[in-house]
């Protein structure tokens, strides 16, 4: 493993460590979160500021609306890294009535959305990237209808964005997608939701080859025993290039293996999906650095990835207590 790998493993272990002590409160899945934003940076991460864009959004949101809980905790996260918390915060809040004003549902997830929108476009594209990513959902829900919901929300928030940056229109993203979709079907062991999520994510993925090299780079994976979970599936869409893929990921398996033998928390306690997904996020912070290859919506994939890893949590106690 290269020095520069190794410096982002260990900021990456070292803020682990703080945000475990200092924001305790917010569980081990969102203490990775905050130390994966923060692993690539010069700066250190800001615990006072967190708390006080926490208390910054609860006392400008309504007490039942989506913006508390586990994503409140992490978007406050992100949003510590912008120079002015407040007036990004209500841009947030406002976008986020707009896109429940036009049709969305109340949900994390189109806090998440809303974050995005906020981040990635300018207020004199916000029009048109609302447009798109009402007409995305839609063009996906009538294909899929039976597994189109709020999950797909941070998305299509992602592909309007691009498709304005591109200057580009969505109409065709359909055809894209069901072909891509039909394409991963010999996949074994992931649902028709698990493909519909491949597909629809490998629009964002900026290398020509990606869709060819994807299938392969999950089956490398599993083969060496860091199997890619759902909540995974948006992250390695994203990585997928022409690379060799044995290299990539003995690159993840390397950098796995430093994090166990510097950290018994990475070690003991963690589900191995979630190990994966670590090492797979290291790695692309390290390229993102290093070649011209950028995943631009790294970290708000991240996020839902993690997010999706504490709902299953939830929903695994719920049904063990139901049993």
């Amino acid at each position: 493993m290269n020095s520069q790998t190794m410096y982002i493993a260990n900021k990456a272990i070292e803020t682990y460590k703080e945000v475990k002590t200092e924001l305790r409160f917010d569980g081990e899945y969102i203490n990775h979160f905050a130390s994966l934003v923060f692993a690539d940076q010069n700066e250190n991460i800001d615990i006072e500021k967190i708390k006080e864009i926490r208390k910054y959004i609860k006392k400008n949101t309504k007490s039942l609306q989506s913006f508390r809980g586990d994503m409140l905790y992490m978007i406050s996260i992100l949003i510590s890294r912008e120079e002015n918390y407040e007036e990004f915060s209500d841009t947030l809040i406002e976008v986020n009535e707009t896109l429940k004003d036009n049709g969305f549902k109340s949900s994390p997830y189109l806090v998440l959305a809303s974050y995005s929108i906020v981040k990635r476009s300018n207020k004199s594209e916000r029009k048109r990237v609302l447009t798109n990513m009402k007409l995305i959902y839609s063009l996906l829900y009538k294909e899929f209808n039976n597994i189109t919901d709020d999950e797909d929300y941070l998305i299509c928030a992602l592909l309007a964005i691009k498709f304005v940056r591109d200057n580009e229109e969505p109409k065709e993203v359909l055809k894209y997608i069901e072909s891509m979709f039909n394409s991963l079907l010999d996949l074994e062991n992931y649902s028709r939701n698990d493909l519909q999520n491949i597909a629809t994510s490998m629009l964002l993925n900026s290398s020509a080859t990606a869709q060819y090299e994807i299938k392969d780079l999950i089956n490398e994976f599993k083969e060496s025993d860091m199997k890619i979970g759902d909540q995974v599936l948006n992250i390695i869409s994203v990585v997928a290039r022409d690379e060799d893929i044995r290299t990539y990921v003995q690159n993840v398996k390397d950098v796995v293996e430093y994090l166990c033998d510097e950290e018994g928390e990475y070690a003991f306690y963690m589900d191995k999906t979630f190990r994966t997904m670590i090492g797979i996020v290291i790695v692309e912070l390290y390229e993102r650095k290093e070649s011209g290859f950028t995943n631009r919506y790294l970290k708000e994939l991240l996020c839902f990835s993690i997010y999706s890893f504490i709902a299953r949590k939830k929903q695994n106690v719920f049904e063990e207590v139901l049993a």
